[in-house]
């Protein structure tokens, strides 16, 4: 006897979960990035 009946609700896909966290990882890497250049230990 199979059981197929799950309670899971999907709210995203895969790819929007992958996007979402590739932006994470893109504006992370804007911050650090930016704040080295405004930092007056770098200048």
């Amino acid at each position: 006897m199979s059981n197929n009946n799950t309670n899971e609700i999907r709210l995203f896909s895969n790819m929007q979960i992958r996007y979402h966290k590739h932006i994470i990882h893109v504006i992370m890497f804007l911050i650090i990035t930016g704040t080295l250049l405004v930092s007056p230990a770098f200048s």
